[in-house]
C-alpha cells in the first residue's frame, strides 16, 4: 500500500502510564514489519525517552529520535519536531509515529493536531477518564477552530481488567459527554 503523502500518527494523553509508549512502539514495529511503507520513524517527545529504548529492543532497524518537549525544555525541539512532521508529509510512503509527553503544553497540542490521527489510550478508571475527555474536547475545539476534518481522534481503551466483560460504561462516558441530552 502506497500513500499519496506521508502519514503522522500521534499517541497522546495528558495522563502518564496509560500505554502511550508501549502502543507507539508496537504500532511502529508492526508498520515496519508490514513492509508496506518506504520509511517508518519514531519520535519520543517525552523527557523519559522510554520509547526509544523499547523500540530498539523489539525492532532495531527503525530510526528513533528523542525530542523532549515540555516546559523544562526550550522551543528548539518543538521546531525540530514541526520540521520533521512537514518533511514526512512531503514524502510518499513515509510514516512518522510520535509518542507524546503526559503534559505537552498548548504549543505541543497545537503541533500534534498536524497529525493525521491521534490515538488516545486510556484505562477505564475515574482517575483517567475526566482528563482524557478534556484532552479530546481540546483537540476537537482546535479542529473546529481551524475547520479541519483531520486530525482523526481515536480513544483506545487499555489496561482492561480480565474480569471486565464489557466496556459499556467506558463508551457511555465518552458518548454522553460528546452528545449531551
Amino acid at each position: 500500500m502506497t500513500t499519496s503523502r506521508g502519514k503522522i500518527l500521534t499517541f497522546a494523553n495528558p495522563k502518564g502510564g496509560v500505554g502511550k509508549s508501549t502502543l507507539s512502539c508496537l504500532i511502529t514495529a508492526m508498520l515496519e514489519w508490514s513492509n508496506k511503507y518506504s520509511s517508518i520513524q519514531l519520535v519520543d517527545a517525552d523527557k523519559q525517552g522510554s520509547s526509544v529504548s523499547l523500540l530498539q529492543r523489539i525492532c532495531k532497524n527503525v530510526p528513533c529520535s528523542h525530542y523532549p518537549i515540555s516546559y523544562e525544555h526550550d522551543k528548539l525541539n518543538l521546531i525540530l519536531l514541526s520540521q520533521l512532521i512537514e518533511n514526512t508529509r512531503m514524502k510518499q510512503g513515509n510514516v512518522l509515529v510520535i509518542d507524546t509527553p503526559a503534559r505537552p503544553g498548548q504549543e505541543g497540542i497545537d503541533l500534534f493536531t498536524k497529525s493525521h490521527a491521534i490515538i488516545v489510550p486510556v484505562s477505564n478508571t475515574l482517575a483517567e477518564l475526566p482528563p482524557t475527555l478534556d484532552c479530546v474536547k481540546t483537540l476537537d475545539s482546535i479542529k473546529a477552530r481551524f475547520k479541519k476534518i483531520h486530525t482523526h481522534i481515536f480513544v483506545l481503551p487499555t489496561n482492561i481488567h480480565p474480569h471486565q466483560t464489557h466496556l459499556d460504561d467506558f463508551f457511555n462516558y465518552f458518548y454522553a459527554a460528546s452528545y449531551p441530552p
